[in-house]
């Protein structure tokens, strides 16, 4: 995905975040480093790996390294909020946008892609949306204070969706 040029709202007025997802931004708010280590980056290759596997050998090689690169582990992840602003950092990538309203207002990044955030069942939800497919990227606080961060890509392109998890602690 794309760097978040500044925000183009879809909606014109601003509204409030609720309290329970102010709750949960409260919570997740801080910057996580990646500690799944080995396990969980070999779960990942194999996640894309079982993907691309299903895909036409002529576009096998091409698809894995995009994947590969859209889908990179980051080392560290910072949830940042201000008011109803969220901004996520994934190592050197930020993506900014509001939290209000339910479902929050879309913005459009430089490459067109619809970025919006939600907070539903005690989990912040970052939705990436293109003409082909997107992302969600889903934060959930565990009892230990690590995140879990569950991923889904999809697209037409695509034979199933990629998914796989990370863990991250403050």
């Amino acid at each position: 995905m794309a760097h978040v040029s500044r925000a183009r709202s879809s909606s014109a007025s601003p509204q409030k975040t609720s309290a329970a997802g102010n709750r949960v931004m409260d919570c997740l708010t801080g910057r996580y480093r990646f500690v799944g280590g080995e396990r969980e980056s070999r779960a990942w290759q194999e996640a894309i790996e079982d993907v691309v596997v299903e895909m036409d050998l002529t576009v096998r090689g091409m698809a894995r390294k995009r994947l590969l690169e859209t889908n990179r582990i980051a080392s560290e992840i910072t949830l940042e909020r201000r008011g109803n602003e969220l901004t996520i950092r994934f190592d050197d990538q930020s993506y900014s946008g509001s939290m209000a309203g339910h479902p929050a207002r879309a913005i459009t990044t430089a490459d067109g892609v619809r970025l919006s955030h939600r907070v539903e069942d005690g989990q912040l939800e970052q939705i990436f949306e293109g003409e082909d497919g997107g992302r969600i990227n889903t934060f959930c606080l565990e009892p230990d204070g690590r995140i879990r961060l569950r991923v889904r890509v999809f697209s037409d392109r695509l034979p199933r969706e990629l998914r796989y998890q990370l863990s991250y602690e403050k």
